[in-house]
């Protein structure tokens, strides 16, 4: 294993920990005074809105400046911000914290992938979701430590100094390699195409930040072991199936592994709204294990459409899609299950994942066509200058 694909999933590991251990930590995060359970919806919502807006600018700066600058300024906030957060005496201040945080950890979440995307471009699906195993892995191995304390303060301080002092080391070796090609950002995002498939990756992604947040609640009403088991392999799950899922990808090909996906995560939500403890394990498990998968095989699929050379951007721009998902996928479903009730709430999460897969759908079928309408045009230049020879 390289040393970029090391640094890769180690970052991943820390950046993880903002995200799956959020369960782990909202057992005892109401000790804050006034943190209700919207409040804290809220809270993780602006957690997945700036975590996921924060890598498009440092994703350009990362292409057009050099990642380690923006590895080392990442690594700093984000430590300090969960540092800070523990030590929090109201739920304003921790909101504050966390936000804060949340902008470095999006930017080591968007490094640490490009590593892998820009250092194996010919193997980039198991190279990427080699990497995006640390963000499944890390809060697998953090969330049994979280639980062995009555309080959020404590781990929370160990993991935010934690991810100061390795982060920083680790920035040495974040780097990217100097020749490669693709389109910028201000040419990819004129293109309808790439619209469909940024809103197919927001809707599909909606039912992964639900269970990121309501895991909780879906399954503490089953007993706390019950929720001790799914917190554990709701990570571990979601991190073991990205570099499985990436090395097919390789095989079969990006869109027909995409879609695949697609189906077995609405299969998930369809499962989910069953509400017995059977299915909601055996959703969580679907959710996790394909649902881990799409950001490493989209940001694949871009890579390969778009080139490497601005992916970090580019990529940036899809992973905001990231904060659509936290919407409709924790806030939005909020409100509809406090007006019409859980089942009207996972119908609007199953209707997401339909829309999901019919985006896709459409946004490759038009990236077929354009692939075609290329090599039509190379044959005709080739034909055209054998003729003149």
């Amino acid at each position: 294993m390289d040393k970029y694909l090391t640094t890769g999933i180690i970052g991943m590991m820390f950046a993880s920990v903002f995200q799956y251990s959020w369960n782990a930590f909202e057992l005892t995060l109401p000790i804050i005074s006034g943190a209700s359970q919207f409040t804290l919806s809220l809270v993780f919502t602006m957690f997945v809105i700036v975590s996921s807006v924060s890598q498009i600018f440092t994703g350009i700066l990362a292409d057009y400046f050099g990642p380690q600058r923006v590895y080392l300024f990442a690594a700093l906030i984000s430590g300090t911000g969960m540092a800070l957060a523990s030590q929090s005496g109201n739920i304003t201040e921790f909101a504050l914290f966390w936000l804060l945080g949340s902008i470095g950890e999006g930017a080591i979440y968007g490094i640490s992938v490009n590593l892998a995307l820009k250092w194996n471009e010919k193997n980039r699906g198991f190279a990427s979701g080699f990497v995006g195993m640390g963000f499944g892995i890390g809060a697998m191995l953090a969330n049994p430590f979280i639980f062995l304390f009555k309080s959020f303060r404590f781990p929370m301080l160990i993991v935010g100094i934690a991810m100061l002092f390795v982060l920083l080391l680790l920035s040495r070796y974040v780097k990217y390699p100097i020749s490669s090609t693709g389109r910028s950002p201000s040419k990819v995002i004129r293109e309808g195409r790439w619209w469909l498939i940024f809103a197919s990756y927001s809707f599909a992604a909606s039912p992964l930040q639900l269970f990121s947040y309501f895991l909780l609640f879906l399954s503490l009403r089953f007993g706390i072991s019950y929720f001790i088991l799914v917190s554990i392999i709701f990570p571990f799950v979601n991190g073991i199936g990205r570099p499985f899922i990436g090395r097919i990808s390789d095989s079969i090909g990006r869109i027909t592994s995409i879609i695949f996906i697609l189906a077995c995560i609405l299969a998930g939500s369809v499962l989910a709204y069953v509400g017995t403890e059977v299915s909601v394990l055996i959703a969580t498990m679907l959710i996790a294990f394909f649902g881990g998968s799409l950001f490493t095989l989209y940001s694949s699929y871009v890579s390969d459409l778009y080139g490497s050379r601005f992916s970090t951007a580019n990529n940036g721009i899809l992973y905001s899609g990231k904060a659509v998902a936290g919407l409709t996928g924790v806030f939005i479903f909020a409100i509809i299950n406090s007006m019409y009730g859980l089942s009207g709430a996972m119908y609007f999460i199953i209707a997401l994942g339909i829309i999901s897969i019919v985006t896709f759908l459409v946004a490759s079928l038009s990236s077929r066509r354009l692939q075609k309408r290329f090599y039509y045009k190379l044959r005709l230049n080739k034909k055209e200058v054998h003729y003149n020879n």
